[in-house]
């Protein structure tokens, strides 16, 4: 009994003690002579309690999603209050990511510092700041009371004119699949993977980036970035401007077509037999 309840439990510290406590009150009914059907029973209701605890418990250290803009700030929320905090770490790719106590930090990564008991503060975010993040939160005795794992996806907005290189500086270490959606289409295509390289012909890879030489209306969309979990890293939209030709031309046109119509009505017969006949 006790053993199954250890198996449940055995990465929970909150949930073995109070596996303990619940097999001592068990063993305790059977010594003062509580009827074996009844100790199952109360044995059964403390494992469902138990169970739904742990879950409870394990809940904690599910992935956060977290978004933010391009060049804009972003809090990865700690959501825990306490005033025996004594200190946080930061790690990304195994690799622990100095904070700055305050905004006003001159350290060497000014741009990550904490906020409030625990909130991380995360300035001027570019695309490399994309990813998955974890949080631990040390007591004074130096026992972790929390874990927080934060999914950070940057989004962004590129304009580009027609004709014009487009140059996606997206493929970050932990990148497995870029894909797109056009603007009228209600599919994602793929353009690169990890695994096969560039898959979209109107693309080239080179110095690290993905290209499109001569961008056309065609590439204009919303673009994903994604790791080998499926997780969105990075979104962004490319939207499609007219050159400084183009609008020129057009509006030549249209002033052309405007004066044109406005010399058919000021020559039209019906008005110059009007003009007469008022006269």
């Amino acid at each position: 009994m006790g053993g199954t309840k250890l198996l449940v439990c055995e990465n929970s510290p909150v949930c073995l003690s109070f596996s303990f406590v619940f097999t001592e009150l068990s063993l305790n009914m059977l010594w003062f002579g509580c009827p074996e059907h009844s100790c199952r029973i109360f044995t059964m209701f403390t494992h469902l309690n138990l169970l739904l605890l742990c879950l409870f418990t394990f809940s904690e250290t599910s992935t956060i999603p977290v978004t933010g803009k391009k060049g804009s700030n972003v809090t990865l929320p700690c959501q825990y209050e306490a005033s025996k905090i004594s200190h946080i770490n930061l790690s990304r790719f195994s690799k622990i990511i100095p904070v700055c106590e305050n905004e006003e930090c001159e350290s060497g990564n000014g741009r990550v510092f904490k906020e409030g008991s625990c909130d991380i503060i995360i300035k001027d975010l570019i695309f490399s700041d994309a990813g998955k993040y974890i949080l631990r939160v040390y007591n004074d005795d130096g026992q972790k009371v929390l874990k927080r794992i934060y999914q950070l996806c940057i989004h962004d907005e590129i304009s580009v004119k027609k004709g014009e290189q487009l140059k996606m500086d997206v493929l970050l270490v932990n990148a497995d699949k870029v894909q797109h959606q056009g603007r009228r289409s209600t599919g994602w295509k793929e353009d690169w993977k990890s695994s096969e390289g560039v898959q979209n012909d109107r693309m080239t890879f080179r110095d690290g980036k993905l290209i499109i030489s001569n961008f056309t209306s065609t590439d204009a969309g919303t673009y994903e970035v994604l790791d080998s979990e499926g997780e969105i890293l990075i979104m962004f939209t490319v939207k499609g401007e007219r050159r400084s030709v183009d609008v020129q031309k057009y509006y030549f046109k249209a002033f052309k077509h405007v004066q044109a119509e406005s010399l058919t009505i000021q020559y039209h017969p019906q008005n110059l037999v009007q003009d007469q006949w008022i006269n």
